[in-house]
């Protein structure tokens, strides 16, 4: 499972050169203007709104064998962000988000059989990134991402289950586009990956400018 969410990561990441390196050969010098105001072009701050999900590694030992299973996370984040550009195309975007949602994790193929649903979890993220302008409507940005996020699984009354997933602070990196519909609102999809104990982690994000 993770050996596929780490192919379909790479195959993105190569989507998102190739879409870099031929939509810039095929721009001029100067960044269009349609579609957003001069001010926009030069910085955005936005309140957002996202939904991120992730997969985390899952260790399971009841003092006489281990296994490990696989947890899901499910999470929505309201925070805000700031995009400032120095030039026609770079800049750089900072963005911070108070999280909370739901987890799930365990299940019944493995030697210990373990399984909750619908657990809550609270946590943030944060992330800064460079940002290269396509044209006046189309982003991209590339950097690393904070997650930090707080979940204790049960040990079902069994005082000798031990059971733990990921870290409850993870380091990663992440790439995404960033499409302006507006002068008001943006939306942004992401995919990355989270390096101690997970996987691919994909977030959907939309932003209102203040």
């Amino acid at each position: 499972m993770f050996r596929c969410k780490r192919i379909f990561l790479l195959v993105a990441l190569v989507g998102f050169a190739n879409l870099f390196f031929f939509t810039s050969l095929s721009q001029a010098e100067d960044v269009p203007k349609t579609g957003q105001s001069k001010k926009s072009l030069r910085e955005n701050r936005n309140f957002v709104i996202s939904y991120t999900t992730w997969v985390e590694k899952m260790s399971l030992d009841d003092g006489i064998q281990a296994t490990q299973d696989f947890a899901q996370f499910l999470g929505i984040g309201f925070g805000f962000s700031q995009e400032r550009f120095t030039s026609l195309r770079w800049g750089r975007l900072i963005d911070a988000a108070l999280m909370y949602g739901q987890a799930n994790g365990g299940g019944s193929q493995t030697v210990i059989s373990y399984q909750k649903s619908h657990l809550s979890w609270f946590g943030a993220q944060a992330s800064a990134r460079i940002a290269y302008r396509l044209n006046s409507t189309v982003t991209l940005s590339a950097g690393p991402i904070f997650l930090l996020r707080n979940l204790t699984w049960p040990n079902n009354g069994n005082p000798d289950l031990s059971v733990s997933s990921g870290a409850t602070a993870n380091l990663g990196g992440a790439v995404d586009m960033k499409i302006f519909l507006n002068d008001q609102w943006e939306v942004r999809q992401s995919i990355g990956t989270l390096a101690t104990k997970a996987s691919t982690l994909w977030s959907m994000t939309a932003g209102y400018h203040y």
